[in-house]
């Protein structure tokens, strides 16, 4: 407990001797930092966080194991063993996936980015 309370009025220092302007939101934050904090919250988020990233990284990466396995089974049948054959039909399927997806990432990443921004009142005090 005494290194945290140390911690937290190391930052307050430094908040309130560089940014003069955010005098009374730091002391505000030292004093009720270690209320709301806890273990608990921490790792809900690490899991949304995770969440987040795989729902919005997912499709991707299961564009691009498709169709490196369509393209490898097509090099074994054909014995082409050229590295770079599968490389451009992965480009292009990820490309038309982003095309495809794109808007519904970015929505996912702006919820996900205000719900965040949204909680950290919540969080400190």
């Amino acid at each position: 407990m005494r290194t945290e309370k140390y911690v937290i009025k190391s930052v307050h220092f430094v908040y309130t001797t560089q940014k003069p302007w955010l005098r009374k939101y730091s002391k505000t934050m030292a004093n009720q930092a270690g209320n709301s904090m806890n273990a608990q919250v921490v790792l809900n988020l690490g899991q949304d966080a995770l969440w987040t990233m795989l729902l919005v990284a997912g499709p991707l990466l299961i564009i691009a194991l498709v169709i490196g396995l369509l393209v490898s089974i097509v090099q074994a049948a054909t014995q082409i063993n050229e590295m770079t054959l599968s490389f451009i039909p992965k480009v292009l399927a990820i490309f038309f996936c982003l095309l495809a997806l794109g808007p519904w990432m970015l929505s996912t990443l702006v919820d996900y980015s205000r719900r965040l921004i949204q909680s950290i009142p919540g969080m400190i005090g």
